[in-house]
C-alpha cells in the first residue's frame, strides 16, 4: 500500500472517530438520558423568559429553573408563538446528576399558592 493511500485511511479514520466522540456520542447519551426522566426524575418550578418565533422550524420557549442555588437556562419547542407565556411558571421535570436533562411541562402550571420549589425539588408533583 503506497503511503499516500494509507494516509488517506488515516485521516478518513481519525475523522470517523471525531464524528462520533463530538456528534453521535453525545446525542445518544442524550436520548439515554432522557427516557430516563420519567422514573429518575424530581421537579422543580421553571419560569419562562422569553418566547421565539421562527419562520422556518416552531416556536420556542426559553425558560429557567433553580436547582441546589444553582439556575439553569434551556429551550423547549412549543405549539404556537404566545408572548403571554413570558413570566409564567411551569413545573420542569430534570435529572438531579444532569440538571441539563430537563424538560418543561407546558401542560402544568404552577399554581399560585406554590412561591416555590424545595431546594432538593420535588419526587411527586405536590
Amino acid at each position: 500500500m503506497e503511503e499516500s493511500q494509507l494516509g488517506k485511511y488515516l485521516m478518513i479514520g481519525v475523522i470517523s472517530i471525531a464524528i462520533f466522540t463530538w456528534i453521535i456520542l453525545p446525542s445518544s447519551l442524550d436520548i439515554f438520558r432522557y427516557k430516563k426522566l420519567p422514573e429518575d426524575g424530581i421537579y422543580s418550578i421553571g419560569e419562562i423568559t422569553n418566547v421565539f418565533d421562527d419562520r422556518y422550524t416552531a416556536a420556542s420557549v426559553k425558560f429557567n429553573f433553580k436547582y441546589k442555588n444553582n439556575i439553569y437556562i434551556d429551550f423547549s419547542k412549543t405549539e404556537k408563538y404566545d408572548s403571554s407565556l413570558i413570566a409564567k411558571r411551569y413545573f420542569v421535570l430534570f435529572l438531579t446528576d444532569h440538571p441539563e436533562t430537563v424538560k418543561i411541562l407546558l401542560n402544568k402550571p404552577v399554581p399560585n399558592d406554590i412561591e416555590n420549589a424545595p431546594d432538593e425539588g420535588w419526587k411527586q408533583l405536590p
